[in-house]
């Protein structure tokens, strides 16, 4: 394996653990602070943290081409967060990060519906496969299906488009503008909703987890993006499960809640579908 798949394969294990982290701290927060104020303060830290890197990288244009479609990349971008960050606070941790991670299901369909990407048998089979798991995990005979689990799966869908949008970007707009232009515009479209209301954290321990929201939402964007950079996707997604993971353990040891068996034979089933569909349903190219 190459020297660069290795570092690729390292940044997704970073932006799972940081994800998670930031979920966690969302979770511990709860509903005190109003989703929009947490969303802006995740920005507005990452956009100072990364004005240094701006600075000091070489070759750096501010020209934004295609401002549109990047635009509209941000919005959708930001409701899949908002989205998992009202999940997260209104159910089991792991379980929204799993729905939540059922993006790459989604990207082929939405992909096939908006550009008319070819999808193949094993593709189609994955993404079956993958939702037979969501229902598994969703259990409906035996539990009524809430609105974090709708949440969740609605912030799939918008990261999905999300995706689409940056893949497309990605072809003439290089990585460190694309990431100037995220922090930059959702800071900036989330701005108007903390002067309608602001609410001051009660604690410092509140200003803390707003603080340590901010920092390793920043670490995530840059791992995340960087991962699929360096390494194919096909082996980037499926390590970034590891916070399904996680979130059980976090889960498990600050609220005492366990994995229910349906929650566990859910998770493999998605992943297996995400795993055949990222490494047989999607044409290879060099």
């Amino acid at each position: 394996m190459e020297a660069s798949v290795w570092k690729g394969a390292l940044l997704a294990v970073m932006a799972a653990v940081s994800l998670t982290l930031m979920s966690v701290f969302v979770k511990l927060i709860g509903s005190s602070i109003p989703v929009y104020e947490l969303i802006w303060v995740r920005f507005s830290i990452g956009l100072i943290l990364l004005i240094p890197v701006i600075v000091l990288s070489q070759g750096f244009s501010f020209k934004l081409q295609a401002p549109f479609k990047f635009l509209m990349r941000t919005v959708c971008a930001l409701l899949g967060l908002a989205l998992l960050f009202l999940a997260v606070q209104r159910m089991a941790l792991s379980q929204a990060l799993l729905l939540s991670n059922t993006t790459p299901l989604i990207v082929p369909i939405l992909a096939f519906l908006m550009v008319g990407a070819k999808i193949t048998r094993w593709g189609i089979l994955g993404v079956v496969i993958g939702f037979i798991g969501v229902a598994v995990v969703l259990n409906p005979t035996h539990t009524n299906i809430g609105w974090g689990d709708l949440l969740a799966l609605a912030s799939a869908f918008f990261v999905a488009l999300a995706i689409i949008q940056i893949r497309l970007l990605g072809k003439t707009m290089a990585t460190w503008p694309m990431l100037f232009y995220y922090f930059l515009m959702s800071t900036i479209l989330t701005t108007p909703f903390g002067l309608i209301k602001v609410v001051i954290p009660s604690s410092g321990r509140m200003w803390l987890f707003l603080l340590l929201i901010g920092v390793v939402g920043f670490i995530y964007q840059i791992c995340s993006t960087l991962s699929y950079k360096l390494a194919p996707v096909r082996l980037t997604t499926p390590i970034l499960y590891i916070n399904v993971l996680l979130g059980g353990v976090f889960e498990w040891v600050i609220w005492g809640q366990k994995p229910t068996l349906s929650f566990l034979i859910g998770c493999v089933i998605i992943v297996s579908g995400v795993v055949i569909t990222l490494f047989l349903g999607t044409p290879r190219t060099k």
